[in-house]
């Protein structure tokens, strides 16, 4: 990875006009002058984002009828409002309905009204909420046609380090790999990419299928790629079941954190394989009340300063990602302890006749790479895979 000096960060922001387009189109060099405090000085060429004062927004005030058509015109200007507190002053008071207003027969009457799923959840967000609480959203959205036949669908895949698979469903691929790809919190590649330092030439997009109008068709042959990568032996980094459309964040309720709580027996084992519920849990501090039918397993004081304790620890896993997901506080004490290189050394370096060497042993790659995943992904990284692979079966 580039290291970034202040001379080589003020020259690329030279390119751009805006900070936005210089986070986009040099993610690196922001983020090291962010951290750095030099942000200000090299972007001070840069456009000044628009920003609202109490006069302007009660300019725009004045050409809404009501509280709704503020919010839907003019978002940036009412969000402005709610942070300072000024809504209220300005002569707009946010519509109160009484406690039960929203039946189920007033859900879907919103929601008909709605093009999409997105339409429904931000312009009608108390009767999504109520849905969800109430769980009468699949029945909702059973009754809405939500899919327009216009669109033509995508089955996509972001292969990563040769190793970890995406699959995912889009109608506009130019926005959703910008999702993925440019600070999108609720990217799961984004994520996985930011969380494990990924270089761009690890990460392998794939348009898988194309022309899609059938929305049953589409959720069947999402499932399919996804199921072919994993009998391959890729590790999926998918968060939500395959088959959702629209990319929609989940809402995590106490109630479906507990459901999902109860199929664990460990919060490692719930942490590990529910992250989402898992964090929400954490941050509304309900983790506790739907954990209490866990088993504690918890090591000794003092167990993972060992030096040994942590190496045997990481003789699990084959590569440092993975040491870093499955087993967080053993690699937080290897990494304080600068123990985590010579468990992982960086400069181990395999030469093609070790590499084949080891490739006899196995009959396929699927069980070469499950086997010895370190010597298999370095064969493939130096394009010996092919050669000393030769001697397999193919599927």
């Amino acid at each position: 990875m580039k290291k970034w000096t202040k001379e080589e960060c003020q020259k690329e922001a030279l390119k751009y006009k805006k900070k936005s387009d210089f986070l986009k189109g040099c993610k690196s060099a922001y983020e090291k002058s962010r951290k750095k405090k030099w942000l200000e000085e090299i972007c001070k060429h840069m456009e000044i984002n628009f920003i609202w004062t109490k006069e302007l927004c009660l300019e725009v005030i004045k050409k809404c009828d009501n509280l709704r058509d503020f919010y839907t015109n003019y978002n940036s200007a009412y969000q402005f409002c709610i942070r300072n507190g000024i809504l209220e002053k300005l002569g707009l008071k946010r519509e109160l309905r009484p406690a039960g207003y929203w039946t189920k027969e007033k859900c879907l009457e919103s929601a008909l009204s709605c093009k999409n799923k997105w339409e429904f959840r931000t312009k009608f967000s108390g009767a999504y909420m109520t849905c969800i609480e109430k769980k009468w959203l699949r029945y909702i959205y059973s009754k809405c046609d939500f899919i327009d036949k216009e669109y033509t669908w995508i089955v996509y895949s972001y292969l990563i380090s040769n190793r970890y698979v995406y699959i995912g469903i889009t109608t506009n691929e130019k926005s959703r790999k910008s999702n993925h790809l440019n600070n999108s919190k609720n990217s799961s590649v984004y994520q996985f990419i930011k969380d494990n330092d990924i270089n761009s030439n690890e990460i392998v997009y794939k348009k898988e299928v194309d022309n899609i109008t059938n929305k049953n068709l589409i959720k069947k042959l999402e499932k399919e790629y996804l199921d072919e990568y994993l009998n391959l032996g890729f590790i999926k980094i998918n968060r939500i079941k395959t088959g959702n459309f629209g990319g929609g964040k989940i809402v995590w309720t106490k109630e479906r954190c507990l459901e999902i709580a109860k199929k664990y027996n460990t919060r490692n084992e719930f942490s590990k394989n529910d992250g989402s519920a898992y964090g929400s849990a954490v941050r509304n501090k309900w983790l506790n009340d739907i954990c209490i039918h866990m088993k504690e397993i918890n090591k000794p004081d003092g167990y993972w300063k060992i030096k040994e304790n942590c190496k045997e620890e990481s003789s699990k896993y084959s590569n440092r990602i993975d040491f870093r997901k499955k087993s967080r506080t053993a690699y937080k004490y290897s990494l304080k302890y600068n123990w985590v290189d010579e468990f992982f050394p960086k400069t181990e370096k395999y030469t093609k006749m070790i590499c084949q060497e080891e490739a006899v042993k196995y009959s396929t790659k699927i069980e070469f790479k499950k086997s010895n995943n370190r010597i298999y992904d370095f064969s493939y990284r130096k394009g010996w895979l092919g050669e000393i692979c030769q001697h397999m079966k193919k599927h």
